[in-house]
């Protein structure tokens, strides 16, 4: 696996307890699932669960860790065995990983929640799975937000025990469209929008886009309204609006600061090095 932008600065970052508000489409429940893969099958007596919002998205995930296994050398594959339960097992070091809606009422040593913010009753799913992981256990959360919910109450928590990570869509360099237009004139057709919907109108200023990306940005747009800050948001606080009821000023969000993308290179044998971008 080649780790894109975002997925290696989490890497640099990453703890026992992470919380991880993002835009959509980013990577992290494939590198949550093979972080946890590895983990599991080279460490004796490991329970790993993936913990999904709906069946199927167990059933997706569950292919994720599927193939991921299968594309391992021979030599170091344990032996495993498959249930109907979106389970590998691996009998001879007693350990295992599933994927399922919620948790079994056993110790488990990792444990990924996925998308929380859409789930029916999160607080119920985060209390007995808490529960289930030991002090020493790892414990990772992420979704993309939806409006002021669970996920909102734990970013917005002072006293959380979860290191908190950001990663809005421009770490993602594939979100950019090819366009005659020039800069200007999507500036000029994006303030009209950002007027239209609240959006924050210093965009160019406030981040590096360049006008593919802001041609892209104009599109999801027009598509989701109000909501595109749920699914494309620039800010942290900006992803917990909801299409009808603001939770923040749009004063309050011009002055937020984001995260900003870093630069990623390569080398030959596909070792990534990271510059910030200033």
């Amino acid at each position: 696996m080649r780790a894109n932008k975002a997925q290696t600065d989490y890497r640099r970052k990453r703890s026992a307890r992470d919380l991880i508000l993002k835009a959509r489409q980013l990577g992290f429940s494939t590198e949550k699932l093979i972080e946890y893969l590895d983990d599991t099958i080279f460490n004796k007596n490991t329970t790993t669960a993936i913990i999904a919002h709906k069946m199927d998205k167990v059933q997706s995930l569950f292919e994720i860790v599927k193939l991921a296994f299968s594309r391992l050398p021979g030599e170091l594959k344990p032996k495993v065995s498959y249930d109907n339960r979106n389970e590998l097992a691996f009998p001879e070091i007693n350990s295992k990983i599933y994927v399922t809606m919620d948790t079994r009422s056993e110790t488990i040593h990792n444990l990924h929640i996925s998308e929380i913010d859409f789930m029916r009753d999160p607080e119920g799913i985060l209390l007995a799975a808490f529960e289930s992981v030991p002090i020493d256990g790892n414990i990772s959360i992420e979704s993309t937000a939806n409006g002021v919910g669970i996920l909102y109450d734990l970013w917005t928590d002072k006293n959380s025990e979860f290191k908190k990570h950001f990663y809005n869509w421009l770490w993602d360099d594939t979100y950019r469209v090819e366009t005659e237009k020039s800069l200007e004139e999507l500036e000029d057709e994006y303030i009209k929008l950002a007027k239209e919907y609240g959006l924050i109108p210093d965009i160019l200023k406030r981040f590096n886009i360049d006008k593919e990306q802001l041609a892209f940005y104009i599109i999801k747009i027009r598509r989701h309204k109000k909501k595109v800050v749920q699914e494309y948001p620039l800010t942290d606080l900006e992803a917990f609006i909801t299409s009808g009821k603001n939770v923040f000023s749009t004063t309050a969000l011009q002055k937020h600061k984001a995260i900003q993308p870093i630069e990623v290179k390569y080398d030959e044998i596909g070792r990534a090095s990271c510059r910030e971008r200033v």
